[in-house]
C-alpha cells in the first residue's frame, strides 16, 4: 500500500498553497517529529538555526515533507555507526537572476555518496537502499523546484558524510 501511495503521490500534480513560512521553525519542528525514528538515539544533532531569518513564501506542508526526507536520509545513513547530523540555515546572495535565498543545509557523518551515484540521486526510481522505491529525493527536488528553488547534493569536504542544501527564494516564484 505504501509503495502504491508513493507512485500515486509522485504522479499527481503539486498544488501549492503559498504563505510566509518560518523555515527555521519548520526544520526544528520536523526534527522533533523524528525523535522516535529508529537509530536516532545514535545520532547527535548540531543545529545552527538562528531565529529572525526571513520567512520564505512556501507551502508549509510540502516543504516539511522535503525537510523530513532529508533529515530521515541523514539519520538513516548513520544508523549503524552513529554520527553527527549538522543542520544550518542562513541567507545567501545567489546570482543576480536568483536574488537572495534562504539556504537550509543538512550534513551527515555517514559514509557519503558513491561518486557514481551523485548524478542520479534525484532521478525518480533510483535508490541505493534495499527495498527503496527511489522517490524520496525525487520528491524533494520536485517540491523545491516548484517553490522556485534548487537542491544540491555532494560529499562533505575533508571527511565522511554527505551534504544536501536547499536554496529557497525570499520572494514568491513568478509561476505561483
Amino acid at each position: 500500500a505504501a509503495l502504491i501511495n508513493s507512485f500515486l503521490a509522485f504522479g499527481r500534480p503539486l498544488s501549492l498553497t503559498i504563505a510566509p513560512v518560518d523555515a527555521v521553525s519548520l526544520v526544528r519542528d520536523t526534527l522533533a517529529d523524528l525523535d522516535e525514528t529508529a537509530g536516532h538515539a545514535r545520532v547527535v544533532v548540531k543545529a545552527d538555526l538562528p531565529d529572525g531569518l526571513p520567512r520564505v513564501p512556501a507551502d508549509a506542508s510540502l516543504l516539511k515533507s522535503a525537510v523530513w526526507n532529508l533529515l530521515q536520509n541523514g539519520i538513516q545513513s548513520m544508523e549503524r555507526d552513529g554520527g553527527t547530523l549538522e543542520l544550518a540555515a542562513r541567507v545567501a546572495e545567489a546570482s543576480a537572476e536568483e536574488g537572495p535565498r534562504l539556504v537550509l543545509s543538512f550534513e551527515d557523518g555517514g559514509p557519503g555518496i558513491d561518486a557514481g551515484h551523485l548524478p542520479r540521486l534525484f532521478e525518480p526510481w533510483f535508490s541505493t537502499k534495499e527495498g527503496g522505491v527511489g522517490l524520496g529525493l525525487a520528491m524533494v527536488k520536485r517540491i523545491v523546484e516548484e517553490h522556485g528553488g534548487r537542491v544540491e547534493a555532494a560529499n562533505r569536504e575533508g571527511g565522511r558524510g554527505a551534504v544536501f542544501r536547499i536554496w529557497l527564494p525570499l520572494a514568491p516564484p513568478a509561476s505561483v
